[in-house]
């Protein structure tokens, strides 16, 4: 019966996944990603492409927040790409940033 047992509880991962560069591309990809919030005209291709209406993306969008932290906000080299994407939290901001005229008022 104790073969038994043994045989039922699960077993360590053999193959865990490690990162080679332990997220150094994907923090530089993230960065990157939050500085383009910077231009209003790519926020606003953004909104033409209905990227805001993909509620995956607006998850991204909120995930992408902890760039205002102190330990991040120091790479940010565009400070004002942390107000935008503070806006595009808003859903009526998305909304608006869909029409031309939007864009030029940022």
């Amino acid at each position: 019966m104790a073969s038994d047992n043994a045989s039922n509880t699960p077993s360590s991962p053999k193959n865990v996944y490690k990162d080679p560069d332990d997220g150094r591309q994907r923090f530089l990809l993230e960065l990157e990603f939050v500085q383009c919030l910077a231009n209003p005209t790519y926020i606003h291709y953004l909104a033409q492409n209905r990227y805001f209406e993909d509620e995956a993306f607006i998850g991204y969008l909120k995930y992408l927040q902890y760039w205002q932290r102190p330990e991040y906000i120091k790479f940010v080299m565009y400070p004002h790409c942390l107000y935008f994407l503070e806006l595009l939290q808003n859903a009526n901001f998305r909304n608006a940033m869909a029409h031309p005229a939007n864009k030029l008022c940022l």
